[in-house]
């Protein structure tokens, strides 16, 4: 560009993305000719002339704080999967970030944890409604309100066992572990359905047996589909927890579906016969 030095030529060829005139441009950068310094091994004119486009681009850069004597720069992002594999991969990044900072430099994480806010709370309603669905439908069922509520609350029961995985083998609560309770919602309400028809079907068909011995009968007699369809299950999700990269949504899914299944066994062992039979006098 005849005219202009390195600054402005620089400088003006960006003037229409920075929102200013040619002529304004070069007014500003007319004083970096030669650079800045007054020698050779100054800073070259056309580096000042792209760093005074850069700022005039962006009119609004992020703050700069300093903290403990110290200039702090604060970096986000958002990782959504297995603690473990983020963990893994946020050492590697600041690895290779500090590997190519100058003296003087360092990256380093505040914390490697993520957790839920308030504006997802919004998806634990759809456990709320898959709740209500499964409380009228039983209702419907069972011809009854107390039984459902039998069925509902061997739903918590199975949460119990998820928790504990998650703590036990220090997961990330993500969106497989959400997902896992959706999962568990249908496998645990089915197989106590199982149980609690079956219970009703013998009491209709023989009224004077005793509520304990038709319960027994009951759980004979779904007992094995039941534990077939929970151990198949289990089965089904190992392959998603082996291997030495843990996926991302799979891997929480499995675990906190296994986990669960192993916790609800329990609640349908003990604690469904307490809310189901009645005290005789």
């Amino acid at each position: 560009m005849c005219g202009y030095n390195c600054a402005q030529a620089v400088a003006c060829t960006y003037c229409e993305q920075a929102g200013l005139d040619e002529e304004t441009v070069k007014n500003l950068t007319q004083g970096f000719a030669v650079g800045m310094g007054g020698s050779m091994e100054a800073t070259c004119g056309a580096i000042i002339g792209a760093v005074n486009v850069l700022g005039m681009i962006n009119k609004n850069p992020q703050k700069v704080c300093k903290v403990n004597q110290q200039y702090r720069l604060c970096l986000q992002y958002e990782y959504i999967g297995a603690s473990n594999q983020g963990n893994k991969i946020q050492e590697r990044d600041l690895k290779e970030i500090n590997a190519i900072l100058p003296m003087g430099y360092t990256a380093k994480s505040e914390s490697a944890y993520w957790y839920w806010d308030k504006k997802d709370n919004k998806q634990y309603l759809l456990l709320l409604l898959i709740i209500v669905i499964i409380f009228f439908t039983t209702s419907i069922l069972f011809n009854s309100l107390k039984q459902p509520l039998a069925v509902i609350f061997v739903i918590p029961i199975s949460y119990i066992g998820v928790f504990l995985t998650f703590y036990w083998f220090k997961l990330n609560f993500d969106q497989g572990g959400f997902a896992s309770f959706v999962l568990l919602c249908g496998i645990t309400v089915n197989a106590s359905i199982y149980i609690l028809n079956e219970y009703n079907q013998i009491r209709q068909r023989k009224p004077l047996m005793s509520p304990y011995k038709a319960y027994l009968k009951a759980w004979n007699a779904k007992i094995t589909p039941i534990f077939l369809t929970v151990v198949s299950t289990i089965l089904g999700f190992i392959p998603f927890m082996l291997g030495p990269d843990k996926e991302a949504f799979w891997f929480p899914l499995a675990a906190g579906t296994i986990g669960g299944l192993a916790m609800s066994i329990l609640g349908i062992f003990l604690y469904l016969p307490l809310f189901t039979l009645k005290k005789q006098p």
